[in-house]
């Protein structure tokens, strides 16, 4: 290939005359026509590139006779990187640079893998130490919780006492977490029945720490201060968690308080005196429940020290049955579309569930709600407080 300079000399014999003869050629793999006819006696090709080829000569006399083409054949071989060994070279050094480069990423993946592996065991070693710190803390939290369930428990009223005055009672009571915001309280005092339910603000340790200050001032309002009118003991408790939580108007004193229903029946008269706090009470009578209601403030709070809550007298008769709930059994979402039960809901179950037993109501209320919530999960406390006080003295 280096040396592809190629040169051809040709003569022919003529035995007529002395006249010189005439020649043409071409080269085939060169070129595709003959050559012009000339007296010229060579040819010369330069930068022939690799490849086969075929040099083809004919002359022809004065008369116009051509003598039969002669040819001669050769080949220029391609340089040694043009050749199918060098390709099949090429072939092979490549597969073996990709091996290679293959061998080395892999190499440097696993080495990075170890790394990481050992990035990841440390840092699993660090998430179990502290997983172990946070179980330790979370187990002393839920036993402090624990415990301040049975404070709480210990708090509210036994329902046996409450039935042991109201026979037909229940107290539907189910906390959001272990503790509750919602609380109930029932006292017997001069032959007089007060009930409360209550909804404090939030739930869980900060509403417990509500209820359990608002069940004490209870007891300090009611049974020592013998403070027995509804009105009045929403007043006094409203003063009173007022002044505990130093609710003085300042910019950063606390906002907290309840939401309250009071019912206080008095035997002696056979009439239920009522006053709410932002929650009413239901009265269900021959069928249809009709609702009382509250004064649309709440305890504590924002509401003003002499705040005055309204005051219901309600004749007791045979067959008169009452109910105070927080809000948490009303709002609850569920069912299909995940909305709220609602209070009109509720009104309808309580009047399908009122003529029964108040432990089948109690029972009832309860697995509707558990059917309602299915998989949503309980966003508050729940307390549904439900009586029939009847009529006569308690002797």
């Amino acid at each position: 290939y280096a040396y592809n300079d190629v040169f051809f000399s040709f003569s022919a014999p003529s035995f007529i005359g002395s006249d010189p003869l005439e020649y043409s050629f071409y080269l085939d793999g060169y070129s595709t026509q003959w050559s012009k006819w000339s007296q010229k006696t060579e040819a010369n090709f330069t930068n022939l590139g690799e490849g086969d080829y075929s040099f083809q000569v004919k002359a022809r006399n004065i008369f116009g006779v051509e003598s039969q083409i002669t040819s001669y054949k050769f080949s220029i071989s391609p340089p040694w990187y043009r050749t199918i060994w060098a390709y099949v070279l090429y072939v092979f050094g490549l597969l073996l640079l990709f091996f290679i480069g293959f061998r080395l990423f892999s190499a440097r993946l696993k080495k990075k893998n170890l790394w990481l592996e050992g990035v990841v065991e440390e840092r699993t070693r660090e998430i179990s130490e502290k997983n172990e710190v946070l179980h330790e803390q979370k187990k002393e939290i839920e036993d402090s919780i624990n415990y301040a369930q049975r404070i709480q428990e210990a708090i509210l009223p036994l329902e046996e006492e409450m039935k042991k005055w109201v026979p037909k009672s229940f107290v539907l009571f189910k906390p959001k977490d272990i503790v509750s915001g919602d609380f109930y309280w029932f006292t017997k005092t001069e032959n007089k029945l007060v009930f409360i339910c209550a909804d404090c603000t939030g739930h869980g340790v900060p509403g417990a720490f509500m209820s359990m200050i608002g069940s004490d001032r209870l007891n300090i309002i009611v049974e020592e201060r013998r403070i027995l009118n509804p009105g009045l003991i929403l007043a006094e408790l409203n003063r009173a968690i007022k002044k505990s939580l130093k609710q003085d108007g300042q910019k950063d004193s606390t906002k907290d308080g309840m939401d309250a229903a009071i019912c206080m029946i008095d035997l002696d008269n056979n009439e239920l005196r009522y006053a709410g706090a932002n929650r009413p009470l239901w009265i269900v009578q021959d069928g249809v429940i009709e609702e009382i209601k509250a004064t649309k403030v709440a305890v504590a709070g924002f509401t003003p020290d002499n705040q005055i809550f309204e005051e219901h007298v309600i004749p007791l008769t045979e067959d008169l049955k009452f109910y105070m709930t927080s809000d948490g059994y009303a709002d609850q979402f569920g069912g299909d579309k995940g909305k709220k039960l609602k209070v009109k809901t509720m009104k309808e179950l309580i009047l399908r569930v009122c003529d029964r037993e108040f432990e089948i109501q109690k029972e009832t209320l309860d697995k509707n709600l558990v059917d309602w919530m299915g998989d949503h999960e309980q966003i508050d406390d729940v307390c549904v407080v439900g009586f029939e006080p009847g009529l006569g003295p308690v002797k």
